[in-house]
């Protein structure tokens, strides 16, 4: 049990390291204005502006942290 509880908790620092280092990567050196919002390949533009709203909306950023 002990051991199963230290495993959780490295793997849930790694993935928050690991996000931390993406957004930092990918969202911080650029404004908000310059983030893509065009879909990509396999779904329409409606589909991908409605995906970008669910991911931004409070309950989803709570879920995130």
């Amino acid at each position: 049990m002990t051991v199963k509880k230290a495993c959780r908790e490295m793997m849930k620092s790694a993935v928050r390291q690991q996000r931390y280092r993406l957004k930092q990567e990918y969202f911080d050196p650029f404004p908000l204005h310059l983030v893509t919002k065009t879909s990509l390949k396999c779904m329409t533009n409606e589909q991908w502006i409605k995906l970008l709203e669910l991911w931004k909306s409070p309950k989803k950023m709570v879920c995130f942290l």
